[in-house]
């Protein structure tokens, strides 16, 4: 006996290390990819200000899509009025949400009995492995998603509950279970799928019929609230399940198969989640023929299960595009928490019922095994999603500093919402609430002197700059430090002007540095951003590494460049007497894309491309396009605007003026107005957009203001 309980214990401690190390990898992620920045869908949370703060319950009624989020919103709420907008209580609630879904996965093995105290702690950990790998940090720092943790937390705690209704007491089981279910159901759209799966289980339970009467007569009056003064998007289409019958099944196994499906081709994945429906099913089967339907534990395991399928096919009627052969919209990012938490599930759910059944070729232990060497496997090859997650997560890191040093650029808002009309006056509510980013301190310090809020020391230290590029109002900077030797982890750089006014902040973004700065001899684990506000009048900059006690200088001062960004309504008159020379390639009035927003356009645009097909260029034209160059007397000013446009990728692309370079930037898809001085009584343009995969538009040249 001795002997068996220390194998067991050797068995446990290294799957109880691997659930700690993977733990421990996604809350440092969480916290590398935390930004107080509203993103996306958030931005609703910064347009119910004024709501939340008059104590308006009404806005928690208001739709989001085809959504109730009422409870969710209750959370959002109180981290506006209590929190200051920071978002670390969702994240927080987020967390708890999606470790309370593991205890209650533990604690109804547990009450189930069937599987020794040894089984039941192994089926656990290996539950946390799966639920606890890094990709998590993807939906749990991402605060709106906080719908989808709450959401499966209260059908796992509906459920479990339910499975205790029958015991002396279980009125109160049974009241705390139709309470959770209303929470679930105001909490994403997906919530009301619940209540069949309760009626389902209290039937398999064997519950009183007064109690299945009276959960199946809250359930349809639960929904009937939840659709009085709906307003319907017309985004479910059940027609699709009948004309595609077969594309619908392969998306269901596309969204089950995430995030393992993606380790090899589109159809892994669909075999991968079908094969897990496949098991699941055949589970249920000898569950109903063994007569174990009515154990908390199978109540619990198949219900969640049901409810993630009923999840895929609701997702499927409103998302799926049966043009689409990658099944794109079955793996969003977003949806991930449901069938990651449903792997854990099919886990423990087969490790259960191997102990119920008292099975001996695929005894517990054996499946213990088999699903921890498959996990040792399949988890490595999931490095190119975190990578994915990385670069979401980096882009919002750049815009999160660039507003809170005081810059508003389209193109970086661009980043974190759709249309940056829509969020501009957000923006500047909350930097005039002092919410969100601009509840940090620093953003108050822009424009002041260094000495007043940095009294310290300066040294020098191994860093510099190693990229500029202009954005609206100021320039983005990019740059390396080497702090290896410090025994301090700074992170945090200040920029100084020659004046010693502080222009503007970065940080270093490590694992987050972004994508599109990449090979500029910076490498991403020494690698800061940050951005220079030249509404302060600024020549030169100098950044500072910031240390407790020292300010370390990133090498020499460094040009403001004279090249710059300005907003469309920042300047002057077109420009009159160019003189156009348009070689092959290029066109007068091109079409430009017609998704995505663009900004505010000029006249006189000649793009690098003639036709666009909804979204992709059509091929027209010479392979190779030659050069566009203009001449024309320098204006008055001895200075010149010109509006760009260009596509994600900048590959190729040029523009001269009179020898000066204008900077481009991968990413950037609106239009930019660069700021030219000029040197002399003329300007001369040239213009290249050689490759046609990499387009380019210009518009007429205009005076400076």
């Amino acid at each position: 006996m001795e002997t068996n309980r220390r194998s067991s214990i050797w068995a446990i401690v290294p799957l109880l290390l691997w659930a700690v190390y993977h733990w421990i990898e996604t809350i440092q992620r969480i916290r590398r990819y935390y930004t107080p920045l509203p993103v996306w869908d958030y931005w609703d949370v910064a347009a119910h200000l004024e709501r939340y703060r008059a104590l308006d319950v009404s806005v928690l009624w208001v739709q989001h899509n085809e959504h109730r989020i009422l409870f969710p919103e209750i959370v959002f709420a109180l981290d506006m009025l209590l929190f200051r907008g920071q978002q670390i209580f969702p994240v927080c609630v987020s967390v708890l949400c999606y470790l309370g879904i593991l205890a209650i996965l533990g604690w109804i093995l547990h009450a189930s009995g069937r599987l020794s105290p040894s089984l039941q702690i192994a089926a656990v950990l290996l539950g946390a492995i799966i639920m606890g790998w890094q990709g998590s940090a993807g939906f749990l720092a991402d605060t709106f998603l906080l719908q989808w943790t709450m959401l499966q937390f209260t059908v796992a705690a509906s459920l479990g509950l339910l499975t205790f209704a029958k015991r002396s007491g279980g009125g109160w089981y049974f009241a705390a279970s139709l309470a959770f279910a209303e929470v679930a159901t105001f909490s994403s759209g997906n919530g009301m799928l619940l209540w069949p799966v309760l009626v389902l289980a209290a039937l398999a339970l064997r519950l009183p019929g007064k109690r299945t009467w009276l959960l199946a007569a809250v359930g349809v009056a639960s929904i009937g609230l939840y659709f009085t003064g709906y307003r319907f998007s017309g985004s479910i289409n059940l027609k699709n399940f009948f004309v595609y019958p077969l594309y619908s099944l392969d998306f269901v196994g596309a969204y089950l198969g995430m995030p393992f499906g993606g380790m090899k081709g589109t159809y892994f994945g669909v075999n991968l989640g079908l094969g897990g429906l496949g098991i699941a099913v055949t589970l249920f089967c000898i569950a109903a023929r063994k007569r174990l339907l009515a154990a908390p534990a199978s109540a619990l395991f198949f219900g969640l299960y049901l409810f993630a399928v009923l999840t895929a096919l609701l997702t499927a009627a409103g998302r799926m595009d049966p043009s689409d052969p990658h099944f794109l919209a079955a793996e969003a990012q977003r949806y991930l928490s449901t069938p990651l938490m449903n792997w854990a599930v099919l886990v423990m759910m087969v490790i259960w019922m191997s102990g119920a059944c008292g099975w001996k070729i695929f005894s517990p232990a054996q499946i213990c095994v088999l699903a921890a060497v498959l996990s040792l496997l399949g988890f490595p090859k999931l490095r190119w999603w975190l990578r994915d997650q990385d670069a979401t997560f980096s882009v919002r890191q750049a815009a999160t500093i660039a507003l809170r040093d005081g810059i508003v650029d389209p193109n970086l808002i661009l980043k974190v919402f759709p249309d940056p009309n829509v969020v501009q006056p957000l923006i500047r509510e909350l930097r005039d609430k002092h919410l969100s980013v601009f509840s940090d301190r620093r953003c108050g310090l822009i424009g002041k002197p260094l000495q007043d809020s940095f009294r310290m020391l300066k040294q020098r230290g191994f860093g510099a700059v190693t990229y500029l590029h202009p954005v609206q109002s100021g320039i983005e900077v990019a740059g390396w430090v080497d702090s290896s030797r410090d025994r301090e982890d700074a992170r945090e750089i200040v920029l100084v002007n020659e004046a010693g006014l502080i222009v503007g902040f970065g940080s270093k973004l490590g694992d987050l540095f972004p994508d599109r700065l990449l090979g500029l001899q910076t490498p991403p684990s020494l690698g800061w951003v940050g951005f220079v506000n030249l509404s302060i009048e600024s020549s030169f900059f100098q950044p500072y590494l910031i240390r407790k006690h020292q300010l370390v200088s990133l090498g020499e001062p460094v040009r403001v460049p004279e090249i710059t960004a300005v907003a469309p309504e920042n300047v002057g008159q077109a420009i009159s007497g160019i003189a156009w020379t348009v070689n092959p390639g290029w066109k007068q009035h091109g079409e430009l894309p017609a998704e995505g927003w663009l900004g505010t356009g000029p006249g006189g645009v000649y793009s690098s491309r003639r036709h666009w097909e909804g979204d992709h260029w059509k091929h027209e034209g010479p392979k190779e396009n030659g050069v566009l160059t203009a001449s024309f007397p320098a204006p008055a000013g001895q200075c010149l605007v010109l509006p760009l446009l260009h596509g994600p990728s900048v590959g190729g692309l040029s523009v001269m003026a009179n020898g000066a370079a204008v900077s481009f930037q991968n990413g950037e898809t609106a239009w930019t107005y660069a700021r030219i001085p000029l040197h002399g009584a003329g300007a001369t343009l040239t213009i290249s957009a050689p490759h046609p995969e990499n387009w380019l538009a210009v518009g007429e040249p205009r005076e400076c203001q």
